[in-house]
């Protein structure tokens, strides 16, 4: 009995070490076997981090990248800012890359001798070179090797694709690389409007000229990304900036950041017919941004008017106030969301008190009027319409058209007088 017991525990301990001894020279050797393989296969030995330049040659042209302090910059054939991630994207296949297999043969059978791209990496003094071939029969290779070895290497066909980039594909394809948020100021010109939009101190958009209102914060905001994020589709390179396509510009629009300003003129439609010429005045650069840009700018100040009747989130609604004609409905919600009547039979259910509520928090003007012309709109009795949050009271006056349908509203003391959609609250006014 004693002598099983010891012969199981020393073939427990035999088990054990073998285990230990496989995972240690046979796993960890192979997995160590296989990293080097892997070391041994790759066609370059960059550290991207410690490249500074780059420099791509593809037949007579040639692209030259420096990496500055606040990112990569194009020096040749342009001075241009560059796209980081296209050019991060490029050392990362470049660093990569590995050989899948090795060919025999003169240099030139396969497209490297002159090679079809070349893209030289400097780290400091030193640099590495590698150059690209053409494609395999098969298509899914490329053929490729470096400027220090003769040996013809076949790596995968991405490599191509992601190592292999014009000027174009490198370039930064926006015009201005300001931040939205530091934007505090936009004036727009566009045939006969002139409109200025400025941010107030609370970070709402207000329109300032031609007349004083509050502005539509998703126009506001959506015309200045829509010019920070307008990519081009092609640039101008080497035009001179005063050319007849800009003679009568179709649109003017500048963004002011901390009393800088710069300006975006849109010209002609380019002769390539892809978009619009854009430029940055003063600038020298000239781009083709998609012709949809222009279409969608605004085309006249009501387009940027914020055109809620009550500027507030329908979910903060505590009560309305409906007067008209001697009757008064009263309406508050509890702190369970549920809706009652204190004033007005018979009471509202809290379902269609709920509607009102959701009715009056979207409501939006349809026109603006003079006090004059607004007078002279056929109208039926007034109603005073009051909606309170727990931070603020609005209160306005609300009538129906003769047409029965329209609802007008005022604001006297505000000198607003517009037309305006609540369906909900049109069946409470006589």
């Amino acid at each position: 009995m004693k002598n099983s017991w010891v012969k199981s525990l020393v073939l427990f301990v035999v088990l054990v070490a073998g285990g230990i001894y496989a995972y240690k020279v046979e796993y960890l050797g192979e997995i160590k076997k296989t990293a080097a393989d892997n070391r041994a296969k790759k066609i370059l030995s960059l550290d991207p981090k410690s490249v500074t330049k780059i420099s791509i040659s593809a037949h007579s042209n040639k692209v030259e990248l420096v990496r500055e302090k606040d990112g990569w910059k194009i020096t040749a054939p342009v001075e241009a800012k560059g796209d980081e991630n296209a050019i991060e994207g490029l050392l990362h296949f470049a660093v990569e890359a590995s050989a899948s297999d090795s060919a025999t043969g003169n240099p030139q059978e396969y497209g490297l001798e002159p090679p079809m791209y070349r893209v030289d990496f400097f780290q400091g003094e030193k640099s590495e070179s590698l150059l690209i071939g053409q494609k395999s029969p098969t298509g899914s290779s490329v053929y490729v090797k470096t400027s220090d070895r003769q040996e013809i290497m076949l790596a995968d066909a991405s490599l191509f694709h992601g190592v292999a980039k014009t000027l174009f594909d490198l370039r930064d394809k926006r015009l201005l690389d300001w931040k939205e948020s530091d934007i505090g100021k936009i004036e727009l010109t566009r045939d006969k409007l002139s409109v200025t939009l400025e941010k107030q101190a609370d970070g709402k958009w207000r329109v300032t000229s031609p007349a004083n209102f509050p502005a539509d914060e998703r126009e506001a905001k959506g015309l200045i990304s829509s010019l920070l994020y307008a990519s081009a589709v092609e640039f101008a390179d080497g035009a001179p900036e005063q050319t007849p396509e800009f003679s009568k510009p179709q649109a003017k629009i500048s963004l002011w950041k901390s009393g800088e300003k710069r300006t975006f003129v849109f010209g002609e439609e380019s002769k390539s017919q892809n978009g619009t010429l854009v430029k940055i005045e003063g600038g020298g650069t000239i781009a083709v941004l998609p012709s949809t840009l222009v279409a969608r700018l605004p085309k006249t100040a009501d387009d940027l008017r914020d055109k809620k009747v009550f500027a507030l989130d329908g979910n903060t609604i505590t009560g309305i106030i409906l007067k008209s004609g001697g009757r008064e409905l009263e309406l508050k919600k509890d702190d369970k969301g549920i809706w009652q009547t204190l004033k007005g039979a018979p009471p509202l259910e809290s379902v269609k008190a709920s509607n009102l509520a959701f009715s009056l928090s979207t409501a939006e003007t349809t026109a603006l009027f003079g006090e004059k012309e607004f007078k002279e709109k056929g109208k039926g009795p007034s109603a005073e319409v009051t909606v309170r949050t727990s931070a603020k009271t609005f209160t306005i006056l609300a009538s129906k058209g003769s047409d029965g349908k329209t609802l007008y509203g005022s604001e006297p003391k505000e000198g607003k007088y517009f037309a305006f959609d609540a369906n909900e609250l049109a069946e409470f006014l006589q």
